[in-house]
This record gives C-alpha cells, sequence and structure tokens, in this order.
C-alpha cells in the first residue's frame, strides 16, 4: 500500500511538472500505471486531472506496444465502469476512452461502443454527456470516418435547449467530425 501512495505522490508531482517523459518511462515497467493514472483524474485541481486523461493515452499506447490484450480489457473496464450496473460509476471514463482511442486507433472495435454512450439511459446520460461528446470528438481526430455514425446524435445536443457546456461540447464535437475540405 505504501509503494502505491508513493508511486501516486509521484505521478502527481510529474502531472504538475508536465513531465510525460517520466510517466512513460514508468509505464514502461509497470502496467497498473493506468489504475494510478485514473484515480489522479479525480483530482480536485483541474490541470492535474485533465493531465492525466492525457497520460492515460499516452501511456496506453507505450503499453499497447506489448499487451494489446491488457488495453482491451482496460477499456473494457472503462465502459463497464460507466454502467450503473457496475456500482462504481466513473465519471471520467468517457474522456479516458476518448484519450486511449485517439492514441491508439487501431482499438476501432470501440467506436461504436464510445457513440453508444450518447444513448444511455436518462438518469445517467447528463453525467457523462460532456465527457462523450468530448471523447466522440477527440477520436474523430485520428478516425474522423468512422466516427461518423455520431454525427446525427451530437447534432441533437448542440441546440440550445441543452444546457450551455454540453452545447458548446457538442458545437465542438461536430467540427471534429466535419469532413475536412481539401485545398
Amino acid at each position: 500500500m505504501r509503494k502505491m501512495s508513493e508511486d501516486l505522490s509521484t505521478l502527481y508531482q510529474w502531472l504538475l511538472e508536465e513531465d510525460f517523459h517520466s510517466i512513460l518511462e514508468f509505464a514502461r515497467n509497470r502496467k497498473r500505471v493506468l489504475s494510478l493514472l485514473t484515480a489522479l483524474t479525480y483530482d480536485k485541481d483541474q490541470v492535474v486531472s485533465e493531465r492525466a486523461i492525457k497520460a492515460t493515452g499516452l501511456a496506453a499506447k507505450v503499453i499497447a506496444t506489448r499487451d494489446t490484450d491488457y488495453i482491451r480489457n482496460y477499456l473494457l473496464r472503462l465502459f463497464w465502469l460507466v454502467n450503473d450496473e457496475s456500482g462504481g460509476i466513473a465519471w471520467r471514463a468517457p474522456a479516458l476512452i476518448g484519450e486511449i482511442l485517439f492514441h491508439c486507433p487501431n482499438f476501432d472495435q470501440f467506436f461504436p461502443m464510445l457513440i453508444s454512450l450518447l444513448d444511455l439511459e436518462s438518469e445517467d446520460a447528463p453525467r457523462f454527456r460532456v465527457g462523450t461528446l468530448w471523447a466522440i470528438g477527440r477520436v474523430a481526430q485520428v478516425a474522423r470516418e468512422e466516427m461518423q455514425p455520431a454525427l446525427t446524435r451530437v447534432q441533437a445536443y448542440s441546440l440550445p435547449e441543452e444546457d450551455s457546456v454540453t452545447t458548446q461540447m457538442a458545437v465542438w464535437c461536430m467540427e471534429q467530425l466535419k469532413p475536412q475540405l481539401v485545398e
């Protein structure tokens, strides 16, 4: 337990310093870095939380070069944590999924599952909507065509009836989904 606490402290410091190089070196030897980074996404310091999400995607890419099954299982675990039946709802799971898929687009079998997070039951959906929209937009940056099935559903959240944060995120997501014009 003490070692885990020390590792969390070290990762926290590296996130504050934006020392992604050290985090990736750590990830080369310890796959459990993903669980530690996931825990840090809940830090009250938003900078640390956002950097932990970014670091998770980068670390997953490093780990995937040696153990694709580990990353596949980790993604499945994140999807499970979005489900209220899991008993441990992970509010940051959609963002983590999006960042991992951005860095590891070869896990394209998860793209439809990510899009389906927009169809969560009405009592769960609002808590995950902004993160899901961000994740879809993030993945669209590397797999725009594959994410096109999300466009109609994303457009529905860009309407003024939605809260302003959801509307803004939906508009940003639609921008990521738009086909690039070739000049």
